[in-house]
């Protein structure tokens, strides 16, 4: 074709332009159809602020909608110059695993886009370290994924898509929580509820003081927990979805369970009950253990055989089989389930529950006057009250 390989090498490093007439000549030597429109490329780039859009309003029915329908016409856009926004909308939709990818296959996604970055604007690069992010924290590298994060917050440049550095913090609360500190997930989710407060997205707003109330929680002020969820049952105008009326609610029972008001979870949830139409109970797992520590056995098995009809997690099972051999008084079959239940939510780093267990260890400890095996208890639980995993 007369072009030479050093002159490719720079064009394929962007160091020198290709000439249209040489980008022609290669797509006739391969019998590419490409189409020169430059609007294909705005078309493109108007799905991805629509995805955008639907995510910064927590619209997961939109984001699905959008979703489908880009995924129907892609095959449009593959040669044209919309290509260079596919990778990007490719690695957006991995974000709620919407793009059906497997993980591995996510990430060949992310180093395609990585091939266009010098393409895109700040807050493009950041949504892409956003989704890199999001693809470690559910690897359970979460070190990592706050490395991340905080590399997606400091390419920003907020006039795009100014409400992505609030969802970013979200994420990075949630992460900060899982891997390092309590305190700071919390100040992390602050910063976002005043980003989205100060945009009116009080849907947003709403989420933000749902995640304060959690990490208040992991950090033992239940009260100041338990004002917050108050504070949003208030504003009954602001739920157009039962979506933070149900998080809140959960919360709410996780707070009153560790302030030992056991009575009060089971009048609560029996005032506010709710369909699992998914299947997942949530802390709907914790009125078993309510009704062990108010001495009603028969209640306590007869709702985890109810719940067990649903999709309990692991750590959901795994708090059923321990309260059943608590029950049934079996000291080898107790430490068993104990210790199956500490692993799955050490490699979780599913905290509030690691504090029911330990809760519900301590008291049958105390009961049944094993003292070794109380101090241990409350070893373990000074432990995770610190943000430190207990050996395994």
């Amino acid at each position: 074709m007369g072009i030479s390989r050093a002159f490719l090498s720079y064009a394929e490093n962007g160091k020198k332009t290709l000439r249209e007439e040489d980008f022609i000549r290669f797509l006739n030597y391969y019998g590419v159809i490409f189409d020169f429109d430059l609007s294909t490329a705005e078309k493109v780039h108007s799905i991805l602020d629509k995805l955008v859009m639907a995510l910064t309003y927590r619209n997961h029915d939109r984001e699905i909608q959008i979703a489908k329908s880009f995924m129907n016409d892609r095959y449009l856009y593959e040669n044209s110059f919309g290509c260079i926004y596919l990778p990007l909308i490719d690695s957006f939709l991995t974000i709620h695993e919407l793009s059906g990818l497997t993980m591995q296959e996510q990430l060949k996604v992310f180093e395609k886009a990585e091939e266009y970055l010098s393409l895109y604007s700040e807050d493009e690069r950041a949504l892409l370290a956003c989704a890199r992010a999001q693809h470690a924290k559910r690897s359970r590298k979460y070190s990592y994924s706050i490395y991340l994060y905080n590399e997606s917050l400091s390419l920003l440049g907020k006039n795009q898509w100014p409400q992505l550095e609030g969802v970013i913090k979200m994420s990075l609360a949630i992460a900060l929580s899982a891997e390092l500190s309590f305190f700071e997930a919390y100040e992390m989710t602050k910063d976002a509820d005043l980003i989205f407060t100060s945009h009116s997205n009080y849907i947003q707003a709403l989420v933000c003081q749902n995640n304060i109330a959690n990490f208040l929680i992991e950090m033992q002020c239940h009260k100041d927990a338990q004002k917050v969820i108050d504070k949003i049952f208030m504003i009954t105008d602001s739920f157009p979805s039962p979506e933070i009326y149900i998080q809140s609610t959960k919360t709410l029972l996780l707070a009153m369970t560790l302030q030992d008001h056991f009575q009060e979870v089971i009048d609560y949830s029996n005032a506010h009950e709710q369909s699992f139409d998914n299947g997942y109970i949530g802390n709907y797992c914790l009125i078993p253990y309510c009704y062990y520590r108010l001495g009603d056995y028969k209640a306590c098995l007869q709702t985890i055989k109810a719940l067990s009809k649903e999709k309990p997690t692991a750590d959901d099972k795994a708090l059923f089989a321990l309260l059943k051999a608590i029950i049934i008084q079996n000291p080898h079959m107790i430490e068993k389930e104990k210790q199956r239940m500490e692993r799955i939510c050490c490699k979780q780093r599913n905290w509030w529950m690691l504090m029911i267990l330990y809760q519900l260890m301590v008291y049958y400890y105390t009961v049944s006057e094993e003292n070794e095996l109380l101090i241990d208890a409350y070893a373990r639980q000074a432990m995770v009250f610190s943000h430190k995993l207990p050996p395994s």
